[in-house]
């Protein structure tokens, strides 16, 4: 397990207290709605509300439908959003959009 074949992916190397930002693409955006097939986009921004969170459906839209809109997510948004559906930052990114 080396860093240079990147077995170990990157985000878990790097704490997130320094990580600010990730950068969104497309397929983040279609993977976040693969993500969160069942959970309708409403309840999700709830969950994050509920979090403390500030997110709200028309929001999620935009990172699933519009990615090519969005430049870059708060990590405590994907940190966030990654929670209430019970995944990994590492399932949702690659380690080539951390920024």
């Amino acid at each position: 397990m080396t860093i240079s074949n990147r077995a170990i992916p990157l985000y878990e190397l790097v704490p997130d207290c320094y990580v600010s930002q990730v950068r969104w693409s497309a397929e983040v955006g279609r993977r976040l709605k693969r993500y969160r097939s069942n959970l309708p986009r409403r309840k999700l921004a709830e969950k994050l509300s509920s979090e403390g969170v500030n997110c709200s459906q028309q929001y999620i839209q935009k990172l699933e439908d519009f990615a090519d809109q969005v430049q870059s997510v708060g990590i405590d948004i994907v940190l966030s959003i990654c929670k209430a559906l019970g995944i990994r930052p590492t399932d949702l990114l690659t380690t080539e959009q951390i920024q």
